[in-house]
């Protein structure tokens, strides 16, 4: 077994190198098969180790099937495994009681779990940890009775494409540039969901550039009318997608064939302009039932706080291609192998966008169609000023009570549609710094709407 040490360097400053991590490995194999790291805090202490597992029959260059952190003291704070079992993911009585939960506490949230009526999230993802005691009472969890023909494939959680199996667990990679595993789909499926009882994650793990894996999905949504979809990847057709047209078809189809979802999709983080030239996916499409999602530099949603925001200086923009702004900067919610962790990006804005705006909406409103949510969400926007709005289409950021409002005067007489909807709660006084409710700034945001196509 050898050890290699790693550091960070700074040329330009006059400073010694500092210890990031180290990592064990077995020598001989192709590639090298790290069984433990060790990570450094700045006063180069050690602040966890981090044990990799693997399966003996595998070949040497195969991930690690399973991992544990332990922490200075070393008591063991975190665990994940792949290959664990559906009956497992379905015990949550055991998890929580490994949590050191009552009884009392377990069926309280055991009848949260099973309360019906909830609405569906499915996030298209890298995988989940459904183990981790903040995510595994939130998974979707629909049993059907094998009478009626249905399989589990079809009825609890969501779907491993690339392992196929009902268990839409994550994989785990040994971050080259140090650092712990993360799982990027337990992360945005619990931004989207966190705190609404009545909604849970419908996760699918695999590859989305493959068309028979995203018409799988979208015959999944179908057939259960899922009403909303996170979507926190955006990928240039000069990566992924560089060649394969089938596949940015495949993604575009499975929109359109699902008008009855809201598909949430991040606008992606190159700080580019997405009219300019750049075409990412889902991104650059135009659909009805597509609501493009950026970032502003706030972990969380705070209304008095709405004139304060500034775009973040990672997020892609445009006025006719990134629909409104929602919070993607140190985001908190759950991490791989337990805990939680802040990640930044539009994939975090992307499923806050979903919990803060669109599923509130839905919940109030049973009714509201994806289109109308999307109108409502863009047209109560929070617009700091109509002469030098945000550069994307609704040109601001999302005001979830605003649209609520909205909603409700629509609900009441949508013989005045949404946007005179809109319209009149901000002639209420609902309104912003940079905003008015007179006659002539309300003329001026119509006009405003109709020069960005919304």
């Amino acid at each position: 077994m050898l050890r290699r040490w790693f550091y960070d360097t700074d040329k330009d400053a006059l400073r010694p190198p500092r210890l990031t991590h180290s990592d064990s490995y077995l020598e001989g194999w192709p590639k090298e098969r790290v069984i433990e790291r060790r990570l450094y805090d700045e006063r180069g202490a050690e602040s966890k180790r981090i044990a990799f597992d693997y399966d003996p029959s595998d070949k040497p260059d195969a991930r690690p099937i399973a991992f544990q952190t332990f922490d200075p003291a070393g008591r063991r704070v975190r665990t994940y495994s792949s290959e664990r079992t559906l009956a497992e993911a379905l015990d949550l009585r055991s998890i929580y009681k490994a949590e050191g939960e009552s009884d009392e506490q377990i069926e309280r949230r055991l009848a949260k779990v099973c309360a019906p009526g909830k609405i569906a999230v499915a996030v298209l993802d890298s995988g989940f940890d459904v183990f981790n005691p903040h995510v595994a009472d939130k998974m979707w969890r629909r049993k059907i009775p094998p009478a009626d023909g249905s399989d589990w494939r079809d009825a609890v959680m969501g779907w491993d494409w690339e392992k196929q199996r009902p268990i839409p667990l994550d994989r785990i990679d040994i971050p080259r540039q140090g650092g712990a595993p993360v799982s990027h789909g337990t992360h945005t499926g619990t931004i989207a969901v966190d705190g609404l009882d009545y909604a849970a994650i419908l996760g699918f793990a695999g590859d989305f550039t493959s068309p028979a894996y995203l018409d799988r999905i979208s015959r999944f949504l179908q057939r259960h009318d899922v009403r909303f979809a996170n979507m926190s990847f955006a990928m240039a057709d000069d990566g992924p997608f560089a060649g394969n047209p089938a596949a940015i078809t495949a993604i575009g189809r499975l929109i359109q064939s699902n008008p009855q979802t809201l598909f949430a999709a991040a606008a992606g983080n190159e700080y580019a302009d997405l009219d300019e030239g750049m075409h990412m996916f889902p991104a650059n499409f135009r659909y009805a039932n597509l609501i493009v999602v950026g970032s502003i530099d706030a972990d969380s949603f705070d209304e008095e706080k709405l004139p304060e925001y500034q775009l973040s200086d990672f997020s892609n923009r445009g006025k006719g291609s990134v629909d409104i702004l929602a919070p993607g900067k140190d985001v908190e919610a759950a991490d791989m192998g337990g805990g939680l962790v802040r990640h930044t990006g539009t994939s975090m804005a992307t499923p806050m966008l979903l919990r803060i705006g669109a599923l509130p909406l839905a919940h109030a409103h049973p009714d509201l169609t994806a289109p109308q949510i999307r109108e409502l969400l863009n047209k109560t926007a929070y617009i700091p000023s109509l002469e030098k709005p945000f550069p994307v289409k609704s040109g601001g950021i999302v005001f979830p009570s605003r649209a609520l409002a909205a909603a409700a005067l629509f609900a009441q007489d949508p013989s005045i549609g949404i946007e005179g909807a809109a319209l009149a709660v901000r002639a209420a006084g609902r309104v912003k710094r940079g905003e008015a409710g007179d006659a002539e700034y309300l003329g001026r945001l119509r006009a405003f709407w109709r020069s960005r196509g919304i």
